[in-house]
């Protein structure tokens, strides 16, 4: 356990600085856009991202999964991700180039242009996150962050290139976005190749066939996850104006990034779980409090000065935002509070229950936003995004007490224990890096 902390801490370093970098990549983009282009550019990523959802079943998941459980070898699960992504990613951009035929309001939002880059993303985007994520799931977390981090790092040069100096526009960022993540999918390969012995391997229809069933019974939650994402950016892209758009899209992807939290600590949880048998339910629990309480102080201080952040990162054409970016931050706060049990139950083979929370928590979206949108604009999309949330992430609460017989108190009660352990962790750290003996 205190080897995972430290690299949970570690892990957590790197992803402050990926934030960091995100965030001036975020404000270029809002001050050279202004909230009708950052609302051009929400679109066209939207296009790719629906299709995305729709056709590329979860093999990128079920790949890493099958590698933390030695199902495959890590050549095995790259060649299979890679198999496999390629056959979505292929009906993706099929569909999409018949899509932009039709005379949809959607397709009115942003250029022809940009929704044609915004397809190049969709194989670099899969790809990029799922090799990355080998490293994670093989414990080379040191190249796993280091690669992280330069990522990030190369995409707010890539901003600052194609918007500040080329003035390209929209389909600027979009392509910086695809020349980060194609630099990204090079350099991991080439990391695994050279340092970890990554070869070309024969994918066996068995493989297929496995990763394949395990996407299909992950597939209803992880087009729930993305739906519940971006329901309300979907809806507005038919009915509102950029400048909403880009304002609403801002709101909930800035307070997206209180959910690196427990994405770093999944990261180092996930090959843990994967490999008990009963998924250590009791370090699943632990997990979950040690997130909600940082990630409901972080959010705490997000609400109490959002005004002052959001003028200063996006300037005040963006003010409007802050009382969207406040809602949402509750819904937000539940999730990544309950995204360590998520975790749980996709990597003890039971990706069916995160789908069956998750879908819960999109019909319930739908119909909020269906009763709240006409009345309250982008104010009802917001709660209904954050009501959605807290019923998704309390439906997976009762599933994951059912399943392992912990009790509610149990879970969110916290112990002196989880800090002794954090603390510790934290000392050991520091001394290692100061070249000290613990």
């Amino acid at each position: 356990m205190r080897s995972g902390l430290r690299n949970f801490i570690t892990n957590f370093g790197s992803k402050i600085m990926m934030v960091l970098f995100g965030l001036a990549s975020q404000s270029i983009i809002a001050r050279m856009l202004g909230p009708s282009g950052r609302g051009s550019y929400a679109v066209a990523l939207l296009f790719a991202n629906i299709l995305t959802m729709l056709f590329v079943v979860g093999t990128d998941t079920a790949g890493r999964y099958y590698v933390l459980n030695r199902r495959f070898t890590l050549s095995e699960g790259v060649t299979h991700i890679l198999v496999c992504g390629l056959l979505g990613c292929v009906l993706s951009i099929g569909v999409g180039l018949l899509i932009m035929k039709f005379p949809l309001s959607f397709l009115t939002k942003s250029s022809p242009l940009c929704f044609y880059l915004s397809l190049a993303t969709i194989p670099l985007s899969l790809f990029s996150y799922a090799f990355l994520t080998l490293l994670a799931a093989n414990d080379k977390f040191g190249w796993y962050f280091l690669i992280g981090a330069g990522s990030s790092f190369l995409g707010l040069i890539l901003n600052i290139v194609f918007l500040w100096f080329l003035r390209l526009g929209v389909a600027g960022v979009i392509m910086a976005l695809s020349v980060n993540q194609a630099v990204t999918i090079v350099v991991v390969l080439m990391v695994l190749r050279i340092k970890y012995g990554l070869k070309l391997a024969r994918p066996t229809w068995q493989g297929v066939i496995d990763m394949f069933s395990y996407g299909g019974r992950y597939y209803v939650g992880k087009i729930s996850n993305k739906v519940n994402f971006q329901i309300g950016n979907i809806i507005l892209a038919f009915f509102a104006s950029q400048a909403d758009i880009g304002l609403f899209s801002l709101a909930v992807g800035i307070t997206s990034y209180i959910m690196l939290i427990p994405d770093s600590l999944g990261d180092i949880m996930m090959p843990r779980i994967a490999a008990d048998l009963r998924g250590k339910p009791e370090l699943t629990a632990q997990a979950c409090r040690m997130v909600g309480l940082i990630t409901g102080s972080a959010l705490l201080i997000l609400v109490l000065f959002a005004k002052p952040i959001i003028i200063l990162l996006f300037s005040r054409a963006f003010e409007p935002m802050v009382p969207i970016l406040q809602i949402v931050t509750v819904g937000f706060f539940f999730r990544s509070a309950c995204k360590m049990i998520e975790y749980y139950f996709l990597m003890t083979n039971r990706p069916g229950v995160s789908s069956t929370a998750t879908a819960i928590g999109v019909a319930v979206n739908l119909f909020l936003m269906w009763w709240l949108l006409p009345i309250m604009g982008l104010f009802g999309a917001a709660i209904s995004m954050s009501i959605s949330y807290i019923i998704s992430s309390l439906i997976l609460v009762l599933l994951y007490c059912r399943k392992t017989g912990t009790g509610f108190t149990e879970l969110c009660c916290q112990r002196r224990t989880d800090w002794q352990l954090l603390s510790e962790s934290a000392r050991r750290l520091y001394v290692k890096l100061n070249g000290q003996v613990p």
